[in-house]
């Protein structure tokens, strides 16, 4: 009947699920602590609950509950004094603000945080995540050298401290400025120690994060970054994380892309749009239809092209017609061709080596017919 233990071990527990990924364990673990600490006297104990589930929500990618949450943990931040967690909320509140496009308003939280953190102690978890943090946000910023300086700061502190999940973080965010920077062989090295202590601690959401960090980078081969993407998404799918999962989707698109594989990057894109409709993503949704008119785009040049057989349809058009068919949309070229061939119905077909066909564009044709004209 230790009630003030067993909260402890509730609020312990939730946050170990929240560092593994498990967010729904965790969210269960926070939800009925903060049931266990309503009576008076045990407001700290409800701020670091409080603190975690908006952090939580946040991982979620559910920004108005997370707001509300660091909101009434803020609350009694201002009722009872407590530096540390003061601190942390400036470094979730943080993070909510960098999420959203916010980065001023991130900024002068993440260095509220550092302030505090400084003046309670200076070698501490705090200041690693901070300017970790701070790092992540100039890099953002494309302020390379600011974020290096912070970085290695962050990277300096947890190891000072032995905190390996920031360690791990750290070595993310360097290899991301290296980057930038061209300085490849530091990129992957920061990257690799980056994959190593998160590996080694079953860090499954930050595992996420680093593996489609490096993807993004011209560092790793094709073939690598493929690797890391489908343990990123095997990862997103077992723990539920659907936006992370469109971003490994969206990304093997792009790599699909780069090496001409189109029916392989559609079928990528296709899932990615499918799981950004899910969770309202506008942002990615933009993201995904740029990328479709580019993949139509190169499509539309390669059956156009010298040597394609698509050139005996020359005939129909006159040199201004052909060139705004070679820059308007598949849609658009497949629609002037019919009219000029005095088509009733038609449609683009492409198989990429495989027995799967995939239809770019239809013509007053559905797809199923489409098919089976194809297979006839």
């Amino acid at each position: 009947n230790d009630r003030v233990t067993l909260g402890a071990i509730q609020r312990n527990l939730g946050r170990v699920y929240t560092l593994s990924g498990e967010l729904d364990a965790a969210e269960k673990c926070l939800l009925s602590n903060i049931k266990m600490t309503k009576e008076p006297g045990q407001e700290v104990y409800l701020i670091h609950s409080l603190l975690s589930l908006g952090y939580l929500k946040l991982l979620r990618r559910k920004f108005k509950p997370a707001s509300s949450y660091l909101h009434k943990a803020y609350e009694l931040l201002e009722r009872k004094e407590s530096l540390r967690d003061l601190a942390i909320y400036y470094e979730y509140q943080g993070e909510l603000y960098f999420q959203q496009g916010n980065l001023g308003e991130a900024e002068a939280c993440y260095l509220e945080a550092i302030k505090i953190g400084e003046k309670i102690a200076p070698q501490s978890a705090i200041i690693s995540q901070s300017y970790r943090l701070l790092a992540d946000l100039e890099l953002e910023k494309g302020e390379l050298d600011k974020a290096l300086e912070s970085g290695e700061k962050s990277l300096r502190v947890s190891e000072a401290i032995g905190e390996r999940l920031e360690q791990g973080l750290a070595y993310k965010v360097l290899g991301q400025i290296y980057d930038l920077k061209k300085e490849k062989d530091k990129s992957r090295q920061a990257f690799e120690k980056s994959v190593n202590l998160l590996d080694e601690i079953n860090a499954r959401y930050e595992q996420i994060r680093v593996y489609q960090a490096l993807s993004l980078t011209e560092v790793f081969d094709h073939q690598e970054r493929s690797d890391y993407l489908s343990r990123a998404k095997k990862l997103s799918v077992n723990l539920g994380l659907k936006y992370f999962e469109g971003i490994c989707e969206l990304s093997l698109a792009e790599i699909e892309l780069d090496l001409s594989n189109f029916e392989d990057s559609l079928y990528a894109l296709d899932r990615a749009e499918k799981l950004f409709k899910e969770q309202a993503e506008e942002e990615k949704l933009s993201s995904c239809r740029n990328l479709r008119e580019k993949i139509e785009k190169t499509l539309s040049q390669k059956s156009l092209s010298a040597e394609n057989e698509f050139k005996l349809f020359r005939k129909y058009f006159s040199d201004t017609e052909y060139q705004g068919i070679q820059a308007g949309s598949l849609d658009d070229s497949l629609r002037l061709l019919a009219e000029k061939v005095k088509g009733e119905r038609g449609f683009i077909v492409y198989r990429n080596g495989g027995e799967e066909f995939y239809f770019p564009s239809l013509y007053n044709l559905e797809p199923d017919k489409a098919k089976t004209l194809t297979k006839n």
